[in-house]
Order: C-alpha cells, then structure tokens, then sequence
C-alpha cells in the first residue's frame, strides 16, 4: 500500500508547529480563536478543514500570511509527492486513515526541513 497523507493534514501539521513556535498551548490559541481545545486539536490532525475566515484568523495570531502558509503547505506537498506519498485534496475518511500514519511521518522531516531552511 502507498502512504498517504492530505492536504488538510499538511496545513495543521504547518499550524501546529507555528503554534509551538510561539510557545502556545491549544487551548490557549483555540481560545484566542473562540474554538475549544478539541476543536483545534482536529484541525491540527488533519480531520477538519479551515473556512477562509479562520485561516485569516489563526494567521494573524501566529504571525504569519495565508499567503506564506499555503506556500509552505504546497513546498511540503511536492516533496511528499516526489517521495511517491499521495497527497489528497481532502480530508482522509476513517478506514483510510492507516496508511496516513506514514505519510505524517514523512511530513513531518519535510516541514521541519522547509522550516529550518529559512533560519
């Protein structure tokens, strides 16, 4: 079976470590946010999605730009891709969701790579 990830979970895995970086627990943005703890732990995971309206939320909190945020999310999705990991537009449904667990971890050393690049 190919490993699989989404995009949604390559823009929460961005989100989450933007959050570390400005030493933020969850609750504590989801608050700034006016969502619950659990709440945003899913948009993190990759298993909800984000309106327009949140993005440019979450954004401004943690310092950054729609803009910059989805240019890193698409950096992330090539590498992924040219590693033979298949990224879905969407968010992956339950029994989908085995495979995804190598894809994370994939995306994980390639967002750390993107983001170390540019101290």
């Amino acid at each position: 079976m190919q490993a699989e990830t989404s995009y949604p979970a390559i823009v929460g895995k961005l989100l989450e470590n933007l959050r570390k970086d400005q030493n933020l627990r969850q609750q504590e943005l989801a608050g700034l946010l006016g969502l619950t703890q659990s709440a945003w732990s899913r948009i993190e995971r990759g298993q909800t999605g984000l309106s327009m309206d949140l993005l440019v939320r979450v954004c401004d909190v943690l310092g950054t730009s729609p803009h910059l945020l989805l240019g890193d999310a698409d950096k992330a999705r090539a590498g992924l891709l040219a590693q033979g990991i298949k990224v879905h537009p969407h968010i992956i449904a339950r029994p989908e969701r085995m495979m995804a667990v190598l894809g994370l971890a994939a995306l994980g050393m390639l967002i750390f790579a993107i983001l170390g690049r540019k101290s």
